[in-house]
């Protein structure tokens, strides 16, 4: 039987990027703080993300077909952590988070290292979440500041344990 406890230790040895994935529908733009992002395909060039279906952003995203993927830095946490403990339509999330729309409509922070604007190729459920694969439109490398790298000790504090032990927030 998978005991839980040893699950989550080892589970928190697994390191990532700390991104935003946005979008925006209708002229009303949404967020989220998401760990889990990664390569899929060089030809046509592919990334995943995996969303929680439950989070307003997962269906801004896919009532647009459009989302893209901030790649934050190292400086960053702090918006890492405003798109990731705020939650809702109405969170002032892009509050004094300097932003511009892409090319193809989707909001871009402008402090990102990078950015990659995707169209919707494919959505997968997985489990609890769901799989959004993206074929990438545009993207540009904005600062050579080196990516923040996701650990939970240092991004999670005593009063977000909560938050951190039912899953995670954001939307």
């Amino acid at each position: 039987m998978l005991d839980k406890q040893k699950l989550a230790q080892a589970l928190e040895t697994l390191r990532s990027g700390i991104f935003v994935v946005t979008s925006q529908d209708a002229g009303k733009a949404a967020g989220c703080t998401a760990v889990w992002v990664t390569r899929a395909s060089f030809n046509p060039p592919l990334l995943c993300v995996t969303l929680s279906p439950t989070r307003h952003t997962f269906s801004v995203l896919q009532a647009a077909g459009k989302f893209c993927i901030n790649v934050l830095g190292e400086s960053s946490l702090d918006v890492a952590r405003r798109f990731g403990f705020n939650t809702g339509p109405e969170s002032g999330k892009f509050d004094q988070v300097p932003s511009h729309l892409g090319e193809n409509g989707m909001p871009i922070l402008d402090n990102a290292v990078a950015w990659f604007e995707c169209r919707v190729s494919q959505v997968l459920e997985v489990g609890d979440h769901r799989l959004v694969i993206g074929e990438v439109l545009a993207s540009a490398l904005q600062s050579n500041e080196a990516p923040a790298v996701y650990v939970a000790e240092s991004f999670y504090s005593e009063s977000q344990n909560q938050v951190r032990a039912g899953g995670g927030s954001g939307d």
